[in-house]
């Protein structure tokens, strides 16, 4: 559960619609409504590109509050291990 973030590039993961920031994606030959984090990184990075300042300012704002968010349901936390530097 802990330890360093993994970007997943696996197209089988779960679609799970967490933050409620969708895009259009097409997925195969069908166009879907899709949220931002369930996107392939390279459709993340197509829409960072070309999305201003104040976008991509606001997408970490409400990402960063779905993450406290759920981090709050589920009282988790990150340990801090001050020999290891995490």
């Amino acid at each position: 559960m802990y330890g360093e973030p993994h970007i997943s590039t696996d197209m089988n993961k779960v679609k799970r619609s967490i933050s409620g920031i969708y895009f259009r994606y097409k997925n195969g030959e069908s166009w879907e409504n899709w949220c931002f984090e369930d996107l392939p990184a390279d459709e993340q990075d197509d829409i960072l590109r070309n999305k201003s300042h104040e976008f991509v300012v606001g997408l970490a704002k409400i990402l960063a509050g779905t993450i406290n968010n759920l981090c709050d349901q589920l009282d988790l936390t990150r340990e801090y291990h001050e020999d290891s530097g995490d």
